[in-house]
């Protein structure tokens, strides 16, 4: 309850100005019937805190792709309980400048949650790609060896250009490598998650929980 007081409170200070502004986040609320299956049944004179602060403060639910439940408790082998308690809530302000925000329910993987993926702008693809230095390749002598080698390559110029051409080779070096020693690694892992993904889906506790504990043990180990 001393939550949605607080949130009340921010919405009447908020509307002096109304800037756009959101809620995203697990709410620990059910705001409908069908967003909960299994436990205790559906409590219809149970009041509702997250629908009224939603209706008294104007907010809109963006609703989700993906999952129709964000979290789940289990038993042993079985799923007992499935809610949807995450979500994100804004006001009109703020689909005046984005009106074409999604949300993304995806696959539980480290935690009973699912994690909520935020997109303002779905369309818009970035171009080219990032380069990220990988966890993994800490536990790889071969790792060691390149960045040393790089770091030590010699050439002309001024020192700032000497670490620039230097720092662009490892990376080279180091992509052309990750592609040998890991083949498809990627693929791999989202081939997993999409598997474990639509697992989740499906309310076949029996089957599907066994196979889905399978899958992410084969996917800790891909990580790894």
């Amino acid at each position: 309850m001393k939550k949605w007081n607080f949130g009340k409170s921010y919405c009447v200070g908020a509307e002096k100005t109304t800037p756009p502004w959101m809620i995203i986040g697990d709410m620990n609320e059910v705001a409908w019937q069908h967003e909960k299956d299994g436990g205790n049944g559906w409590n219809s004179s149970r009041r509702r805190f997250l629908v009224e602060f939603m209706n008294s403060s104007n907010l809109v639910d963006l609703g989700f792709k993906g999952q129709s439940f964000t979290w789940q408790r289990c038993c042993e082998e079985d799923v007992t309980i499935r809610e949807r308690l995450d979500r994100a809530i804004v006001n009109p302000e703020w689909l005046e400048f984005w009106q074409n925000t999604c949300v993304t329910q995806c696959a539980k993987i480290g935690s009973d949650h699912c994690p909520l993926v935020l997109e303002c702008n779905p369309s818009l693809r970035r171009k080219g790609k990032v380069f990220r230095f990988e966890a993994r390749w800490l536990n790889e002598n071969e790792c060691a060896e390149i960045v040393n080698s790089c770091w030590h390559l010699g050439g002309s110029g001024t020192n700032v250009g000497k670490w620039s051409r230097n720092l662009n080779s490892c990376k080279s070096d180091l992509l052309k490598w990750n592609k040998i020693r890991f083949p498809n690694c990627k693929l791999i892992i989202k081939e997993l998650i999409l598997e474990i993904d639509e697992l989740q889906k499906v309310n076949i506790p029996e089957i599907c929980v066994p196979k889905e504990r399978a899958l992410k043990a084969e996917l800790d180990q891909t990580w790894r």
